[in-house]
């Protein structure tokens, strides 16, 4: 098998899981494994890595999900960078100022954080 065969293979793959993602029965699935690694000991302790590795990061998170549930400030219904209609989240460019933070889409988001890795 040459390069040709494994790219045309691995495009044809790719596209069959993306399809079947949106089907209800690739749904179905996706929540059951997403379920089953949520109970499982993995996610509890990679969250516990993670809080323990980064606690400003933790502290900045913590901030802004009190201030949402003590009514302080809405969540908007757009991107500040785009302006689409989507469900945006915090970003915080400093997170030893947790009070300051934009609200951006997921796509937004990544193409900042490859932009500042870019530029480092």
């Amino acid at each position: 098998m040459d390069w040709n065969d494994k790219i045309f293979l691995y495009n044809y793959y790719k596209v069959y899981q993306e399809t079947y993602k949106e089907t209800e029965k690739g749904k179905l699935v996706r929540q059951k494994a997403k379920k089953n690694y949520m109970y499982s000991g993995k996610a509890l302790i990679q969250l516990a890595v993670y809080r323990k590795r980064y606690p400003d990061r933790r502290k900045a998170h913590t901030c802004v999900e009190r201030l949402l549930s003590n009514n302080q400030i809405e969540k908007p219904k757009e991107c500040s960078f785009c302006k689409k209609t989507c469900v945006p989240i915090a970003h915080h460019d400093d997170y030893g100022k947790p009070n300051i933070f934009v609200w951006i889409c997921r796509k937004c988001h990544g193409d900042l954080h490859r932009k500042m890795r870019a530029a480092q």
